[in-house]
C-alpha cells in the first residue's frame, strides 16, 4: 500500500472524532428525547457494493423478551433490528463535517480498491485498516463527554472494559462478529501495561546482547575493586565471567538469570576462595552486613540518584565486597596482602 494512503487513513480517526462531536451537538434535541440507551453503533460502511454511514442507538427494549433475565444476545449486535436504527444518517443529517468525514473514508476505500484490483483477496485486510480507525475515533473521551451533555448515558471507556454499554463499529462483511471498539480498548490497555512494565526496575534492566558487552558493564563498574585487588580476567562467557587473583575468584554467573529470556537480569556474584573452595554469594552476606539497609541503599542509587538497575545493584554490591576483601573474620582473610 501505498505511503500516501497510510496518512490518510491516520487522519480518520481525529477527524471521526470531531466530526462526531459536531453530529451530536447539532442533534441534541433528537438524542435528549431518546429513552435510555445502552449502545451505539457507527454504521459506517465503505464498501465496493455499497456506502452507508449512520450512528443507531440500542435500548434494552431492543433485546429484551418479557422476562427481563432473558436477552437476544443476536438483537444486540444487529443494528438493523432496533427501534433507533439509523437515527442520525449521514445524507440527511445537520452536520457537514460528519458528511464529509463519511465521505472521506470512502474516498480511501475507493483508493486502496483501485491500488490493489483485486478487492476479493484482501477484503478483510482492508476492512480491517478502516474500521480499526473509524473505532478509535468514536472511542474518544470528547465523544462520550458530548454524548453525555445530550442526556445518554454513555461512559468514557480508555484503558478498561466496562460492561453496561456498548460501542460498536462492526465489519458487516465479516463471517464471525467482531467488534472493533473492543479491539482499541484492549490495544490500549496492553499499551499502558507495557508502559507499567517498562517504569518498573524489572524492564529497566539492561539488553544482555553480548559477552563482551557485559565485560565492559563490569569494567566500568568494578575498576578500581578489580584493580586493587589484582583480579584478572580469567574467561568471558555467555553465562559467567570470571576474574582471579592469587588467592580468590570473582564470578559473574548469568545462568538463570534472564540470558535465556532476552533480558538481562542483575547476576549472582560469587566470591571464592580458592585456598579452602569456599563460596560467598551476596546473598549470604546479608546477615553479616547486619546494619546495612539493603532497600535504602538501592533507592539512593536508583531512584534519588537515578542510576540504571544495573548500575546501582552493582555500585551496592561493590560496597559489599571491600567489606569481604577487608574483613579478617572471614577464613580466607589471611591470603589477604
Amino acid at each position: 500500500m501505498p505511503h500516501y494512503i497510510a496518512k490518510k487513513i491516520a487522519q480518520i480517526a481525529p477527524m471521526l472524532e470531531e466530526a462526531l462531536v459536531d453530529l451530536f451537538e447539532l442533534h441534541r434535541d433528537e438524542l435528549v428525547a431518546l429513552d435510555t440507551v445502552d449502545g451505539i453503533s457507527f454504521d459506517i460502511i465503505p464498501s465496493a457494493y455499497q456506502t452507508y454511514a449512520a450512528i443507531s442507538f440500542r435500548q434494552q427494549s431492543d433485546y429484551l423478551s418479557m422476562d427481563p433475565y432473558n436477552e437476544d444476545r443476536a438483537l444486540m449486535y444487529s443494528p438493523g433490528d432496533w427501534e433507533y436504527y439509523s437515527l442520525l444518517e449521514y445524507r440527511t443529517c445537520r452536520s457537514e463535517k460528519f458528511r464529509e468525514a463519511a465521505k472521506y473514508i470512502f474516498r480511501i476505500f475507493e483508493e486502496i480498491y483501485e491500488e490493489v484490483g483485486e478487492y476479493d483477496g484482501i477484503q478483510q485486510d482492508i476492512n480491517h485498516l478502516l474500521y480499526s480507525s473509524i473505532a478509535e475515533g468514536a472511542m474518544q473521551r470528547s465523544v462520550a463527554a458530548k454524548l453525555q451533555e445530550c442526556g445518554v448515558d454513555a461512559p468514557i471507556i480508555e484503558y478498561r472494559f466496562q460492561y453496561g454499554f456498548d460501542y460498536m463499529v462492526m465489519d458487516v462483511d465479516s463471517p464471525t462478529l467482531f467488534n472493533y471498539c473492543d479491539l482499541v480498548v484492549a490495544d490500549r490497555m496492553t499499551k499502558m501495561a507495557d508502559k507499567k512494565l517498562i517504569d518498573t526496575a524489572f524492564y529497566k534492566m539492561d539488553i544482555k546482547s553480548s559477552p563482551e558487552k557485559e565485560l565492559k558493564e563490569i569494567e566500568a563498574v568494578f575498576d578500581a575493586f578489580l584493580i586493587k585487588h589484582d583480579f584478572k580476567l580469567k574467561s568471558s562467557g555467555i553465562q559467567e565471567i570470571v576474574y582471579e587473583n592469587e588467592y580468590s575468584k570473582l564470578l559473574f554467573d548469568f545462568d538463570n538469570y534472564g540470558t535465556r529470556w532476552g533480558y538481562m537480569a542483575p547476576p549472582a556474584i560469587l566470591y571464592i576462595n580458592t585456598a579452602t573452595g569456599k563460596r560467598y554469594s551476596v546473598a549470604s552476606l546479608l546477615e553479616k552486613l547486619f546494619f546495612t539497609d539493603f532497600e535504602a541503599l538501592f533507592n539512593n542509587y536508583f531512584r534519588i540518584k537515578e542510576f540504571g538497575y544495573y548500575e546501582s545493584y552493582h555500585k551496592i554490591i561493590t560496597g559489599y565486597l571491600e567489606n569481604i576483601m577487608n574483613d579478617r573474620a572471614f577464613s580466607w582473610a589471611e591470603g589477604l596482602k
